[in-house]
């Protein structure tokens, strides 16, 4: 049945095309005396065209193929062969049709037929069902200058082809991109298509997507069905959060009223359910001492994310105070175990000592540290921070995978943070088939560059990693250009999310990437929700580190709102099959090894300002 259904669609597909290309003659006016003489190109050209319009197919491709033997670089040589194309396509042979557009893009490449042929070339794969080669051509396409003008039909083309392929997701995301360039008269199409595909999207899907996904049109839709789809798997308060939200944000929806009615009836199911156990969570932060700012940093987080909760009312907040001192860590996780906590949030300094005593005790940790190790000290042992492997799959997957650089310099200071980074990107990029050509370190007191610079020029490379501080990297990246690295795309580390970097190197910098786990800037609804609440909480701008414990806590909160969790055991195995969690700090899930694994934040350097990279 789908079979026929896009059999169907595609046939409609070629004659929108075979109606909307029609070879328009100029006009004549009535009083003119006499008529227009025709040359014989353009006798030949029309005299085909009449026979394409009576649908006398056979007869018109003769005609077409006289045109081309007579005029080969005529100027209504790129029509013809679209018209010898059209008649293939009606006639099945679509590897014949498809090699004519191929001419067209090979001979005529600044005709305003480039578009039309490109479109009609994956047309063929599509009706051939060759949806692995049509995928790989329009990827090929859409980077074209000339593709533009039909990049609409692209976008749709490829979504079909992933719903015919059972791909939701991604058919899902091409309708989107379609439907942000698509005319007036192709929106309502496309918006057919979007509103189909989301009914078969799962609810991690639709969480990626909607990091993904720029329409606020479609943004609008999967909104929609992430509260369905929650309210459909048990999970009713998740449900009737989103679809509130999706109803002050889109108040005039035409799904508005029956997002009221799942409410209402979600509501019912908790209110008969009853009323639900009270879980607590414990919190070891370092409140004094040396390190009491990034301790009360996390837990303005947490306490933002327990205040915005919808079930803060059963939820109890136990605060311990570490310090520096490890023995106060243990401590205080014994004395949570004998509160009944069910998970711990914490430390960030000291972080051993609790994790082995939770360990010991059965109960979910999860650290916010990024020392080495710490998940393998058991099974409840969770770490949610920003750690150097993290940062280089991020740099290492966009610069392969988006930019096709695979040959790299790097320039490391040599020391424990710029040799870790550079063992890790070393192993990273050869996971993914690139090579590091050149590798140069340098001392931490070191201001001039010019030996490790001048040694890895000597070598051909696509790009250059520095992982080190902005200050450091203001003074390197300049004498990079006067060396002769010009132009060469690099890559930092989060540590080069300051102004400093711009302030040091503006001129040079231009182009930079790097990660980060927070990025205040964004376009995020969600972020900037999270701001505003902080600011309204505590007058004053959340940083990555209120971010980190806001998030943390909002996972436990989710995971603690579910009916089925009762026990330390089911945090941890809740936390453990968490994938794609929407956070301030990038989607997160956790490894069957407790490591977070987050969609870190790409940042770019254009002009004086830090840019966000769209998702992918």
């Amino acid at each position: 049945m789908k079979l026929r259904y896009f059999q169907i669609l595609a046939a409609i597909i070629l004659l929108i095309c075979l109606n909307s290309c029609v070879y328009q003659t100029p006009g004549i006016t009535r009083d003119q005396s006499k008529p227009e003489k025709i040359k014989p190109e353009k006798r030949l050209f029309l005299e085909a065209e009449q026979l394409f319009q009576n649908q006398s197919y056979r007869q018109a491709m003769a005609v077409y193929k006289e045109y081309m033997l007579k005029f080969p670089d005529g100027e209504s040589a790129p029509d013809a062969l679209i018209r010898e194309g059209y008649i293939y396509q009606s006639l099945k042979d679509y590897t014949t049709a498809r090699s004519i557009y191929e001419h067209i893009l090979n001979k005529y490449q600044t005709s305003n037929r480039i578009a039309d042929a490109m479109v009609e070339i994956l047309m063929t794969y599509y009706h051939q069902g060759a949806y692995k080669d049509l995928i790989m051509r329009a990827d090929d396409f859409i980077k074209h200058k000339d593709s533009h003008a039909r990049i609409s039909t692209i976008y749709l083309i490829l979504g079909n082809t992933y719903t015919a392929d059972k791909s939701p997701a991604n058919a899902f995301y091409f309708f989107a991109k379609s439907f942000e360039t698509a005319e007036d008269l192709e929106k309502e199409i496309v918006l057919s298509r979007i509103k189909k595909s989301v009914q078969s999207l799962a609810i991690e899907e639709i969480q990626s997507l909607m990091e993904r996904v720029t329409s606020e049109s479609a943004r609008e839709y999967l909104l929609f069905q992430l509260g369905s789809e929650n309210i459909k798997n048990g999970l009713y308060e998740d449900g009737v959060r989103v679809l509130n939200q999706f109803i002050d944000m889109y108040p005039e929806h035409e799904y508005k009223q029956e997002a009221e009615r799942l409410i209402s009836e979600a509501e019912e199911r908790i209110y008969m359910s009853g009323k639900k156990e009270t879980h607590s969570i414990g919190c070891l932060l370092p409140l004094t001492g040396s390190y009491k700012l990034y301790g009360n940093q996390a837990l303005k987080g947490i306490e933002l994310a327990l205040d915005k909760s919808e079930i803060k009312d059963l939820i109890n907040i136990i605060i311990k105070d570490t310090g520096s001192d490890p023995e106060l860590a243990r401590i205080a996780v014994e004395e949570l175990v004998n509160e009944n906590v069910s998970a711990i949030i914490g430390p960030i300094i000291t972080s051993e000592s609790a994790a082995l005593a939770a360990q010991k005790a059965g109960i979910p940790i999860i650290t916010l540290t990024q020392k080495d190790g710490i998940t393998e000290t058991g099974d409840y042992v969770f770490r949610h921070f920003l750690t150097p492997r993290l940062q280089v799959k991020a740099i290492t997957d966009y610069a392969v995978n988006k930019l096709g650089l695979y040959n790299f310099a790097v320039l490391f200071p040599d020391e424990k943070y710029g040799t870790t980074f550079m063992n890790l990107f070393w192993e990273e990029l050869s996971a993914l088939g690139g090579t590091i050509v050149a590798s140069e370190s340098y001392n931490t007191r070191q201001t001039d560059f010019k030996g490790p610079i001048r040694r890895i020029l000597r070598q051909g490379f696509d790009a250059i990693f520095i992982p080190d501080s902005a200050k450091k990297a203001g003074l390197i990246i300049p004498q990079l250009t006067f060396y002769g690295a010009r132009k060469v795309p690099l890559f930092g580390t989060n540590l080069w999310h300051s102004e400093d970097l711009i302030h040091r190197a503006r001129k040079f910098v231009q182009g930079a990437v790097f990660p980060d786990v927070y990025f205040s800037k964004s376009n995020s609804y969600e972020i900037k929700s999270f701001i505003d609440n902080y600011f309204n909480s505590y007058r004053e701008e959340p940083g990555f580190i209120e971010a980190l414990g806001y998030d943390t806590a909002l996972m436990l909160l989710n995971i603690l709102g579910k009916y089925n969790v009762r026990s330390a055991v089911d945090v941890k195995n809740e936390l453990l099959q968490l994938r794609n969690f929407q956070c301030i700090t990038g989607l997160t899930g956790f490894d069957d090894s407790g490591e977070a694994h987050k969609k870190l934040f790409l940042l770019k350097v254009e002009g004086s300002r830090f840019v966000e990279l769209p998702f992918d």
